[in-house]
């Protein structure tokens, strides 16, 4: 006799929120921090230090990201519309008062983060930003720690050695 198999539950993800640069800080020759902020970041919460997000990027030639509509049941995308590339980020820092969340990026080359973020600067077209996993707590700084690197007292984070 078959049992019915137990369905696996799907997670939804919130709507992704749009954003706009409104700092960015050189930290290496390979690596720029980018602090993004909008009004859509207004009811953004934080649960702790082991967050990750997917961050949306434009598509390839343009200035600003396209968000799909958003249902109950995820995104809805429009007769030829395609998903927005994104990519998965641990967040540097949550500052709640200002509304600002702070992302580092590794430039590697090509890539849609690296040549987003290289090109990243104040005022302009931001990304949109969706919560992934856990989130960081507000005024916490996380960050990540790359193999075989050291620790810099110049930039407070991690280089290649």
């Amino acid at each position: 006799m078959n049992l019915p198999q137990p369905q696996k539950a799907r997670r939804v993800r919130q709507k992704p929120r749009l954003t706009e640069v409104v700092r960015v800080e050189p930290l290496t020759p390979h690596m720029v921090r980018v602090v993004l902020a909008g009004e859509e970041l207004e009811d953004f919460t934080t649960r702790g230090p082991a967050e990750h997000l997917k961050v949306n990027f434009p598509a390839p030639g343009e200035s600003n990201v396209v968000l799909p509509e958003w249902g109950p049941d995820g995104p809805i995308l429009r007769d030829g519309q395609q998903r927005p590339l994104n990519r998965t980020y641990t967040p540097r820092r949550w500052n709640q008062n200002a509304r600002e969340l702070t992302v580092d990026f590794l430039l590697h080359g090509e890539g849609p983060g690296s040549t987003w973020a290289q090109q990243a600067r104040p005022g302009a077209g931001g990304c949109g930003l969706s919560p992934a996993g856990r989130r960081i707590q507000s005024g916490h700084n996380c960050g990540l720690v790359p193999d075989r690197r050291r620790r810099s007292g110049a930039t407070g984070g991690w280089n290649a050695s």
